[in-house]
């Protein structure tokens, strides 16, 4: 080659930097599913369920043969025309019957984007796999004899598989007997629902229940198809579809895999403070390895930035930054991205790529106006950055795609409802966004008076000797005190009531705990009402109340704290109490005989029992649920109790101070008689009003019509049109029914509510007879004949006086007509509400009341109750609003443009009902309060500043996008990459405002990552017309850097590499060879599991059962995952995969314990879900996992009878036998040595040696950590590696290193970071969490202790010397620091400042070597302390540097550590060279002093590790010469040292320990 053109290369070669590409798919048992039948399962959520009008449709046009390929498929649904709008009938008949589009099948245009979003993220796939999984696990095997597998097409007829269609349709033709076999439904299955006959199907409810099983692209299809479509509208048959694996060889199925999208990819920047780079050869990335031809969604980002653009670099760099520069980085980078001439591309841009462009944009001016954009936007909220979809915040720090679609579907089905009652996009946005409460009174809600003789107070602050040293003027609630803490007064500013049965164990530590309050100091009051069994003063609770009164009206106060405590020991130890136990506790502790004390008491005790039934009424408190009233308050007696009270307290104490700064109240007034005669108090609590509430959406079109035509009788206040739509239902031939009807016409006679109502007759049965006209006959005759000068509502009131005496309607009064309505509403009511024939129920736009107790039905005060209460949290906010959008008003007077009341009317109903109930169901992950949406409006004033932006109609748009965001932030790097999916959507309509803040004082950037989220708006098809692989490139990366690859996905999900040949912890561009460049670096990844959590209760005690254990499996092998439930909010994971799976409690002693109550689903497929999850019995039930967003469940249990004093885990720890027999469980199934597996594990003699690395260069230091241990160990050695952070190389490699030398491991796939647990993001960082957070979980119960060992240690000693030390009844022992190499003292952090004085002179322990005793462990819950310890702390991103080893000294108080002695941990940063002889262990921890790399350190101070690593690598050349005689298909990774990585902790600087 001439010089020149070999300098030219090298030149070009020297500049060229390489991608860095990145796939995640499936498990190859998990193919991706045809398209069709995405979009099937698409159309199956869509309102009107359409799978089986569009399965037919792409039946007719020929879409569904296995020579269809999905691009054609996609052409004809998507890009085909639509049917014409109005042509003439004929023409648009003939539209539809030609047009292969998908849009007469979906609810609204925006759908049909949505649809094509799904296809991208194959959001409907976990669904498909579910049924083939099934399919597979249950259905299969449930056919013991005879069964065709290959069948691509049968029908399960009373359990016989018919393959045949000649077979199906004799059988249809004969008479079809009764099926003697039911079929197992799931429920989501899809049922044919005869349209032309659903009446008369309904009429059938014991149809033949037949399931197609079917791969819908097989030839036979059709025809089995046609014939049950047939016979099911003939109503001979039920029809269930349910879908089989294809067993056709293509690439539309079984040799296709799935690959995935809606993540994040980081390339992450590390620190090279200390080196970290392998010495070993590199391998040549070329070595075997082309080029990977796959596409990937991210192009070029050169093409994005042009020469002339002030970002432009030929050759692109990272450069430091001073801190004054590093100040207004963020201001910078919004003003490039405001003042570009396309924004929305300059934010993904100089987001996604900011460390490389941050250096250029340092040069550049602040945009003012920019600056004061985002100082208005920071008025608005704090947060800088929020994403709002029509209104509803959207967590961009938990956000996804699936998430996210769903949402966007949720919004669809809404505006598409409005739009259908003549509302347009943008007004229907406005009108969702108005918020419901209408705030005229405190912020806590309505209260209610608690004010009575039965209550019984605790203390008192005013008046008790233990308050006597607290300030007592309320001004002293105006001094500053610390976030959280309570104010200390001698005031009775917050009174607490308990109205509990003292006969129920969970009452019962309530006023244990108020005790427990009261002798804490705790500046509140506490009292107490008693609930009983009205009437039966031989009732267990009506003992312990009149028991409890004898104690306090006798002065025996401590002695009714006793009595108390003595009640609640009685039930953990003897279960439920009866009245002879609560007597015979009585007279332990009072020394008297009840029936001498109490039983006597006569006409006292009656009055007694009468007061405190009449109070529990009056507040509508149920004997088995209980209450607390916080200064009238209502809060429920359920987890959380004491949260909701703490945070009421704040609201009114706050409120409360801010009437004293304004002197509206005075030291001299009573502040609890203050509180109770407030505006927002209400004598009476009717817990149907008050209560939880239900919701109907009255829209639906068969519903809609049936209540809108009944007869209306408009209150007075209800002038032009009424805000509040009243109906009420019931028997009104009986005098209770009429009476009930009639309450709610003189409450709404009498109400300032603009108000209607309708009366509805509901007779129990068909055959009741009348008695005269009924009242909703009189109804219709008053609307139809009005008298001049009288309203209908007072001509009815008038006329049912007179039946009210005795005396009949008029018969003129009976309107024939009513009767059809009568039936109509009926059927709408009966169906919305689930109520029955005869039951009574009130509706009150969307809220439903209903059933009610026909002995307590409401009277004219509950009415009124309901109205003012409805009016105030859910009517007059939203009835204002759509006054104003269909109302002209001027200054003199208003005009209703619809002149016809009763249309404004049935507009106001029908609109409020659909939004209300939205608004119900608007809960942002199902879990906690409905997320709040905000107006449009609040961005008004600051669209048209610099440093806003927008793309899309916002006036037609169903869905419309607001994003406030920090460019210069992660949380902004992911919405960048969300932003160009949205822009290119149709009916999506986005708007920008750029949020920008200083960083002041920081020496780093706010942003050190590269960031790409891989979402597209559509599938992307190859150019043979199948599904493209999904991937991200990064490109144009500055070379110069060490970056980590890490993966942003969703929380339920669990994913790990599974090929590259490069260190994925540690990519170093620049090292890679001329050749490897142009193929850069690759790496594949799986989504090896989907997470089943769950929150596991006790329900006798209401607390959580720790140590249970859950096993989840199929029905022939029940125990595939298994998992222990932690004591913080009882969390339980499981790992799953989509299917249909049993979920257990494990055989044993959790099983000999426990069962089921319940399971139920707090969320699936990212939906709450109320309904129980199939439970089979006490031990089992049906867990569907069918969506990306996993399963969330609530299991509730209890102690079975004969088991209620036991002790769970103790137990079941000194048991040790039996517990996880098959090691299936949370722990992946590893390839056990060649020494005899599992005849070695879980003997007394192994040791288990817990570690983990990351890096190939740790993973090279963890090899000769093992290798020491195994060699100084004379007993059988197992090893616990965290697989998440293992390199797929090395986990090829670990099997052939067991095997030669002897040793077991476990390989542990975990993800227990719960979402509650406040997270780490960056990998070192978690690596520390995983040390320390999980012990207690990680390992099987029949492991006695474990022994951490640093990855970059070497083991001089035997360990089963740790492990048979004496930890003296400490849970674990570590190592101090040492102390006696003094050039380093100034290091030594804990001899200053905080830790010098929070540690009181107990030592500072080392994280890198340490033993913990699980069985101690375990028994004092050190896990859930240690979690509760790191939530808090972790609250201060400045704290807990050193996660590992700062989180069990931060409780050495609490938990006490063992120290162990000196000799068992050496490290040459902090220990002599003297007193290297003596140690065990020796760790390589980091030198802050020198930076020595590790291993130039591990080479010069110890002699053994160069013939560790020789042997090692001795092992490894063998293994990888085998590899390299495998074809290049079998090599699925090999070991290629790119650089070290970053394994241990423990030991070196503080800011690295």
């Amino acid at each position: 080659m001439p010089s020149g053109v070999a300098a030219a290369a090298a030149g070009a070669a020297a500049t060229a930097v390489p991608p860095v590409n990145v796939w995640l798919k499936t498990p190859d048992a998990w193919q991706a599913p045809p398209l069709a039948l995405e979009l099937l399962e698409f159309a199956a959520q869509e309102p009107a369920g359409s799978v089986f009008p569009l399965l037919s449709h792409l039946s007719a046009h020929g879409l569904l043969g296995q020579s269809v390929k999905p691009r054609q498929i996609y052409d004809a649904l998507f890009n085909a025309p639509a049917p014409q709008a109005d042509p003439g009938a004929e023409a648009v008949s003939h539209a539809v019957n030609t047009s292969t589009s998908i849009r007469p099948f979906l609810s609204s245009p925006a759908s049909e984007t949505l649809a094509k979003l799904s296809l991208a993220i194959h959001s409907t796939a976990p669904r498909i796999e579910a049924f083939h999984r099934f399919y597979q696990q249950s259905v299969v095997p449930s056919f013991k004899r005879g069964f065709n597998q290959n069948c691509a097409v049968w029908v399960d007829w009373n359990h016989r598989q018919i393959c045949s269609p000649a077979d199906l349709e004799r059988l249809i033709a004969a008479p079809i007997q009764p099926f003697q076999n039911k079929p197992d439904l799931l429920d989501f299955d899809h049922v044919y629902a005869p349209s032309a006959s659903a009446t008369d199907a309904s009429s059938k409810p014991n149809l033949p229940t037949v399931i197609l099983y079917a791969d819908i692209s097989a030839p036979s299809f059709g025809g089995f198809y046609t014939m049950l479509i047939d016979a099911a509208d003939r109503n001979l048959v039920q029809l269930i579809l349910r879908y089989i694996p294809s067993g056709v060889a293509s690439k539309t199925s079984a040799d296709s895999p799935l690959y995935l999208s809606g993540y994040g990819v980081e390339l992450a920047i590390k620190s090279t403070e200390y080196k970290v780079e392998d010495d070993r050869d590199i391998k040549a990335a070329s070595d075997g390895q082309a080029k990977d031809d796959r596409p990937l969604q991210q192009p070029d980002e050169s093409a994005a930035v042009h020469e002339d653009d002030p970002l432009f670099e030929p050759v692109p760099v990272i450069k430091a930054l001073r801190k004054d520069q590093i100040d207004e980085i963020g201001f910078k980078a919004a003003s490039y991205i405001a003042e570009s001439a396309t924004p929305f591309d300059a934010l993904s841009r100089v987001s996604q790529d900011f460390p490389k462009y941050a250096h250029l944009l340092a040069s550049r001016p602040v945009n003012e106006s920019v600056r004061q954009l985002a100082l208005s936007l920071q008025q608005l909220s704090p947060e800088p950055n929020m994403l709002f979809l029509n209104g509803i915040p959207i967590d961009l720090d938990r956000f996804d795609a699936f998430h996210l679609l769903r949402r966007m579907r949720d919004e669809v089905q809404v505006i598409s409802a409005l739009e259908s009652l003549s509302w347009s996009a943008s007004d229907a946005i406005q009108i969702l966004s108005t918020s419901l409460t209408k705030q005229s009174g405190p912020r806590w809600g309505e209260c209610f008076d608690t004010r009575s003789d039965a209550v019984v107070w605790l203390n008192d602050l005013e008046k008790d000797s233990r308050y006597r040293n607290f300030p007592s003027s309320l001004s002293d609630l105006l001094r500053p005190s610390h976030p959280g803490q309570l104010k200390m007064t001698k005031r009775n500013i917050f009174s607490a009531i308990f109205v509990v049965d003292l006969t129920n164990a969970l009452h019962i530590n309530l006023v244990r705990t108020a005790f427990h309050y009261i002798e804490s100091n705790l500046c509140l009051r506490f009292g107490f009402a008693l609930l009983v069994e009205n009437g039966d003063l031989e009732h267990q609770s009506s003992v312990a109340a009149l028991a409890s009164h004898w104690f306090i009206a006798n002065s025996k106060k401590k002695l009714f704290k006793e009595f108390v405590g003595k009640l609640g020991e009685s039930t953990i130890k003897d279960g439920p109490l009866d009245s002879a136990k609560v007597k015979s506790i009585f007279q332990e502790v009072s020394g008297q005989s009840y029936d001498a004390a109490v039983g006597t008491l006569g006409d006292e005790n009656t009055k007694q029992m009468d007061t405190l039934a009449g109070y529990a009424t009056r507040l509508g408190v149920d004997r088995s649920d209980g209450a607390i009233f916080a200064n009238g308050k209502h809060i429920a007696i359920a987890d959380g109790w004491q949260q909701r009270l703490v945070e009421t307290y704040f609201e009114m104490v706050q409120y409360l101070a801010n009437l004293v700064y304004l002197r509206k109240i005075e030291d001299k007034e009573n502040v609890y008689e203050y509180f109770m005669t407030m505006p927002n108090v209400y004598p009476k609590r009717n817990s149907l009003i008050f209560g939880s509430a239900s919701f109907v959406n009255w829209v639906d079109t068969p519903k809609q019509g049936r209540l809108t035509d009944l007869a209306w009788l408009y209150g007075p206040s209800a002038t032009n049109f009424a805000d509040m739509s009243l109906v009420v239902f019931g028997d009104l031939s009986t005098p209770a029914g009429f009476a009930f009807a009639q309450a709610a016409l003189d409450a709404a006679a009498i109400s300032t509510t603009s108000v209607r109502v309708a009366v509805v007759h509901n007779p129990a049965a068909a055959s009741d007879k009348d008695h005269g006209v009924l009242l909703d006959e009189a109804i219709q005759h008053a609307v139809l004949h009005r008298v001049a000068g009288q309203s209908p509502l007072d001509a009815v009131r008038e006329a049912a006086k007179s039946i009210a005496s005795g005396t009949a309607f008029d018969a003129s009064h009976r309107a024939p007509e009513v009767v059809g309505r009568r039936a109509n509403a009926l059927l709408s009511i009966l169906s919305g509400s689930h109520a029955k024939p005869g039951s009574y129920g009130i509706i009150a736009n969307a809220r439903i009341v209903s059933p009610l107790d026909p002995a307590n039905l409401f009277d004219i005060n509950d009415f009124s109750a309901l109205l003012s209460y409805e009016t105030t949290q859910r009517t007059a906010n939203l009835a204002d609003q759509i006054k104003f959008l269909r109302v002209l008003e001027d200054d003199e007077a208003s005009e209703v443009k619809d002149a016809d009341v009763a249309a404004t009317s049935d507009l106001i109903f029908l609109t409020q009902s659909l939004v209300v109930a939205a608004a119900s169901g608007n809960d942002d992950f199902g879990l906690g309060s409905p997320a709040q949406r905000i107006s449009p409006s609040q961005f008004a004033s600051l669209r048209q500043s610099a440093g806003a932006f927008s793309q899309g109609d916002f006036t037609a748009a169903a869905l419309q996008f607001t994003l406030v965001v920090n460019p210069a932030t992660h949380v902004g790097q992911k919405a960048a990459g969300l932003l160009e999916t949205l822009t290119k959507m149709d009916n999506v309509a986005v708007e920008v405002f750029l949020n920008p803040q200083s960083v002041h004082g920081s020496d780093k950037l706010p942003v050190t990552r590269f960031y790409r989220y891989v979402l597209s708006h559509e599938p992307t098809f190859d150019e043979d017309g199948y599904l493209a692989p999904v991937g991200v490139s990064f490109k144009r990366i500055p070379k110069a850097p060490l970056l980590t690859l890490g993966m942003d996905v969703i929380g339920a999900w669990l994913v790990r590499p599974t090929r590259s040949i490069y260190d994925l912890d540690n990519i170093k561009l620049s090292s890679l060879s001329a050749d490897a460049i142009a193929v850069g670096v690759e790496a594949d990844f799986v989504l090896q599991s989907i997470l089943v959590e769950g929150h596991a209760r006790d329900v006798f005690i209401n607390s959580p059962p720790r140590g249970l254990q859950f096993i989840l499996g199929t029905d022939r092998n029940p125990a595939l995952v298994d998992t222990i439930t932690m004591d913080n909010l009882g969390y339980v994971q499981l790992k799953a995969n989509p299917g249909v799976w049993s979920l257990g409690i494990r055989e044993g002693r959790s099983r000999d314990v426990y069962q089921f109550e319940s399971v139920t689903y707090a969320l699936r497929a990212g939906r709450a879900r109320a309904d129980a999850s199939a439970l089979a019995n006490a031990d089992g039930a049906r867990v569907v996992v069918d969506s990306f967003e996993g399963v969330t469940l609530i299991l509730r249990v209890s102690k079975r009878r004969g088991m209620e004093t036991q002790e769970l885990l103790p137990t079941e720890v000194a048991a040790k036998g039996g517990f996880w027999n098959s090691m299936k469980a949370r722990l992946k199934n590893s390839v056990l040595s060649g020494l005899g597996g599992s005849a070695l594990s879980g003997t007394d003699e192994t040791i288990n040696v817990f570690s983990v690395a990351s890096g190939h260069l740790y993973e090279r230091f963890l090899s000769i950590m093992m290798l020491s241990v195994k060699q100084q160990t004379k007993s059988p050695v197992k090893f616990w590696l965290i697989e998440n952070f293992l390199s797929p190389s090395f986990m090829e490699f670990l099997p052939h290193l067991a095997k030669a030398y002897g040793f077991e491991y476990e390989l542990v796939t975990c993800e227990w970071w719960p979402k509650w647990l406040r997270e780490q993001t960056e990998k070192q960082r978690i690596i520390w969490g995983y040390k320390i957070l999980f012990l207690d979980v990680l390992f099987p119960l029949k492991v006695d202790k474990v022994i951490f060992v640093d990855a970059d240690q070497v083991v001089r000693t035997d360990l089963k010397e740790l492990v048979d030390m004496d930890l003296g009844g400490a849970v674990y022992g570590y190592t101090p620091f040492c102390s006696d190499r003094t050039e380093m003292d100034g290091f030594r952090f804990w001899r200053t400042g905080y830790w010098h004085d929070f540690l009181q002179g107990k030592p500072y322990h080392i994280s890198a070597l340490y033993v913990v005793d699980l069985v101690k462990f375990r028994e004092v819950a050190a896990g859930d302390r240690l979690r509760q310890q790191y939530h808090s702390l972790s609250a201060d991103p400045h704290s807990l540097a050193n996660l590992d080893q700062d989180l069990p000294n931060s409780m050495a108080h609490a938990i006490p550590i063992f120290s162990l002695p000196q000799e068992w941990l050496w490290c040459e940063t902090w220990c002599s060279d003297e007193s290297l002889k003596r140690a065990k262990t020796i760790d390589l921890c980091n030198n802050p002093m020198t930076k020595e790399p590790k291993l130039e350190r591990a080479r010069r101070i110890l002699p053994e590790w160069e013939g560790l690593d020789r042997q090692v690598q001795a092992v490894r050349d063998r293994f990888e010469k085998r590899q390299s005689r495998q074809p290049p298909a079998a090599k699925t990774g090999r070991a290629a040292a790119a650089g070290g990585g970053g394994g241990g902790g423990g030991g070196g600087s503080h800011s690295e320990l």
